[in-house]
C-alpha cells in the first residue's frame, strides 16, 4: 500500500553567531501517496532542513511528522530513502559493494537481484564491478539514486539530486526519474530550486520562503509529459512570476 507524508506544525531554530535562526516556522501539508511533490525556493529558505527532518536525520523543536496509508491511516510501517545532491560513493567499494550497503542484511543470492535490477532501472547494468572513480558524474548520480531505489521505498527522499550535473545530462534523469516513478508508484518528496524540475515532474508544487510554505500548486498536466509542452509553460510564467519578484 502507498505511504504518504503529513507535517503539521513544523518548526526548527538554530543558534548561529550568538542569535536564533529559524530555517522553518510552522510548517504543515500534506504529500500525498503515490505522487511526486516538490518543495521549490531559493537556497538558504530551509528546504534541506526540512527534509533532514523528514528522514530523521535532524529533531524538530515542535510539531510532528507522520505518515500516512491510502485510507488515510497513520502508520509507522513505512520503508523510506534519501538521496542526496551528491552521489556520495565510498571510493574504495566496487558499484555492487555501494550499493549492498542498504540491503546488506539479505543473503548474497537476493542481494545480486537487487543489485541487478537497481542498475538495469537506472539504465546502467553490468557495472557492478567498477569503482566511482570510473564513473562520469551523471553515471554517479545514477548509482546514488539506484542505492535509493535498491530497498523499494514507499517514500523517495530528493535533496536536489540534479544540481550539479550538466543540463544534457540532468535533463535525461529528469525524465528517467519521471518514468521510474510512474512505473514503481512510491512516494516522493523532491527540494529543488529548478522551476522547470518541478513542474516537470511533480503533482504538486510547495513555495518555501523564509521558513514557511506561502504557495501551491497543482500541476495538472497529464503524465508522461514533454519538455517544451505548452501545457507546462503557464505553471512556469505563473511560479517564475511568484519567485523571481
Amino acid at each position: 500500500m502507498k505511504k504518504g507524508i503529513l507535517l503539521e506544525g513544523v518548526s526548527k531554530s538554530y543558534l548561529s553567531e550568538e542569535r536564533d535562526v529559524t530555517p522553518l516556522k510552522n510548517i504543515s501539508f500534506r504529500a500525498e501517496p503515490g505522487k511526486i511533490t516538490s518543495i521549490l525556493g531559493k537556497s538558504g529558505c530551509g528546504k534541506t532542513t526540512l527534509l533532514h527532518i523528514i528522514s530523521g536525520l535532524e529533531r524538530l523543536d515542535s510539531g510532528e511528522v507522520k505518515f500516512f496509508d491510502e485510507k488515510g491511516k497513520v502508520t509507522n510501517d513505512v520503508n523510506l530513502s534519501l538521496v542526496f545532491q551528491e552521489p556520495r560513493l565510498l571510493p574504495w567499494k566496487t558499484i555492487r559493494q555501494n550499493l549492498a550497503l542498504p540491503i546488506r542484511y539479505l543473503n548474497q543470492t537476493e542481494q545480486d537481484r537487487l543489485i541487478r535490477e537497481a542498475l538495469e532501472l537506472v539504465q546502467l547494468p553490468g557495472i557492478e564491478s567498477m569503482y566511482p572513480e570510473n564513473l562520469s558524474g551523471g553515471m554517479a548520480q545514477r548509482v546514488g539514486l539506484a542505492r535509493g531505489l535498491i530497498s523499494k521505498p514507499d517514500v523517495l527522499l530528493l535533496d536536489e539530486p540534479f544540481s550539479s550535473i550538466d543540463f544534457m545530462t540532468r535533463t535525461q534523469l529528469q525524465r528517467d526519474l519521471s518514468e521510474i516513478q510512474r512505473k514503481k508508484g512510491f512516494t516522493t518528496l523532491l527540494i529543488t530550486h529548478d522551476i522547470n524540475e518541478a513542474v516537470f515532474l511533480s503533482d504538486e508544487i510547495l513555495c518555501l520562503e523564509d521558513g514557511e510554505i506561502t504557495k501551491k500548486i497543482t500541476i495538472e498536466s497529464p503524465k508522461p509529459r514533454d519538455f517544451g509542452d505548452v501545457n507546462l509553460s503557464r505553471y512556469q510564467k505563473q511560479l517564475f512570476e511568484y519567485i523571481i519578484k
